[in-house]
């Protein structure tokens, strides 16, 4: 599993690291946080009503939750895998991984890997 890494996100808020996106823009840190959370936008959904119906109804778009490594590793165990760790990119157990893995995703902070293993 790939999800954004909430430690990185943080720490560019707070100014310890760089921006992972590499990207110069002027918003502010707090705009930039919530982006890089994938947080809903501060404007609301444009479009015809049914579309914003919709959107308000189906949100499946925008994260509800955030995670560091720590923190999905004690949930992948909570859920009943073992031998949960955090993986790099393109490190797995997973036979070309190297083919679905976006580098983007993960590099620089962009994203945290956890892996897990069913038991039985």
């Amino acid at each position: 599993m790939v999800v954004p890494d909430l430690k990185t996100i943080i720490l560019e808020y707070t100014g310890d690291v760089v921006d992972y996106n590499n990207s110069i823009d002027t918003m502010n840190r707090a705009d930039k946080l919530n982006r890089n959370l994938h947080f809903r936008p501060p404007q609301p959904p444009s479009g015809s009503i049914v579309y914003r119906v919709y959107t308000a109804l189906k949100d499946f778009h925008t994260h509800k939750w955030m995670y560091d490594a720590d923190s999905l590793i004690t949930y992948f165990k909570w859920a009943g895998f073992i031998d949960v760790r955090e993986m790099q990119l393109h490190q797995s157990r997973i036979d070309g991984i190297a083919q679905v893995e976006d580098p983007g995703r993960v590099l620089n902070g962009a994203g945290v890997c956890v892996e897990g293993v069913k038991p039985g």
